[in-house]
């Protein structure tokens, strides 16, 4: 696996839906032009899935994002014979720089 942090604008979000072993997901889009420590030149875009706790999150904020919100995602890239994809670990809500800086201090170890 391969940890993947992206900051950008989520859209696309789909109704919450329940997986083969009964787990809710979600599935969404990451339109970013920051990948890891990158910086390119033009908008991508990612699409991803959240399950559990983070998919219903989503789902309960996902008539609230706007165009200018934007959102620090962080997960793994995973390829098995279950899963193909970018799997959420967690969304943070960025309101200025410091809730940027605030996670890589304080919160990215407890993930990895």
């Amino acid at each position: 696996m391969n940890l993947f942090i992206g900051i950008g604008n989520i859209s696309n979000i789909s109704e919450l839906k329940i997986a083969k072993n009964n787990q809710p997901f979600v599935n969404a889009t990451l339109w970013t032009t920051n990948i890891g420590a990158e910086k390119l030149q033009k908008q991508i875009m990612v699409m991803f899935q959240s399950f559990g706790n983070i998919a219903y999150e989503l789902e309960h904020i996902k008539n609230d994002i706007t165009k200018t919100d934007e959102f620090l995602v962080i997960g793994f890239a995973n390829i098995s014979s279950n899963f193909k994809g970018i799997s959420i670990e967690k969304i943070i809500k960025i309101n200025d720089k410091t809730d940027i800086n605030n996670f890589f201090e304080n919160e990215l170890w407890k993930i990895l």
